[in-house]
């Protein structure tokens, strides 16, 4: 169901990215300079571990997890922002599953996301972006 790996290296890329500050990562062996190794690292730990535990028991407990990390180490996920993305990676992996295209068939993809469907009339980049709205879009 869930590309393990592929979303590890989302969620690197989005920690990077996401004002969470310099982040040094090499996926195969998960070398990661994260400063103090508590706040970034617990959220990296926690999607990861959300993600196996979805692919073996089918279940999510972030708040739990985050509770027995900081049994282990104080201010394992320090802010509000590192939470919420935490829920935000682990939601997007499970509504839009693994989203890679390999090189090779990048071409083909695209013309066939150009191309209308028979039943709606949409093009599949219409459909693609709804799907990304809807797992992007906050529910109140």
């Amino acid at each position: 169901m869930v590309d393990r790996d592929k979303w590890i290296s989302v969620a690197l890329y989005t920690l990077s990215h996401h004002s969470f500050g310099n982040l040094i990562v090499l996926v195969a062996g998960v070398l990661s300079r994260l400063s103090a190794g508590v706040g970034r690292t617990g959220a990296f730990i926690v999607i990861d571990s959300m993600l196996e535990r979805i692919r073996h028991e089918k279940t999510v407990d972030i708040y739990g997890h985050v509770t027995c990390q900081r049994a282990q180490r104080n201010y394992m996920v320090q802010t509000e922002d590192q939470y919420i993305f935490i829920h935000d990676a682990v939601l997007e992996a499970v509504l839009c599953g693994n989203t890679e295209i390999p090189a090779r068939n990048l071409y083909t993809h695209i013309q066939r996301l150009t191309e209308r469907g028979v039943v709606d009339g949409i093009t599949g980049m219409e459909r693609e972006f709804r799907v990304i709205h809807f797992c992007l879009t906050p529910k109140l």
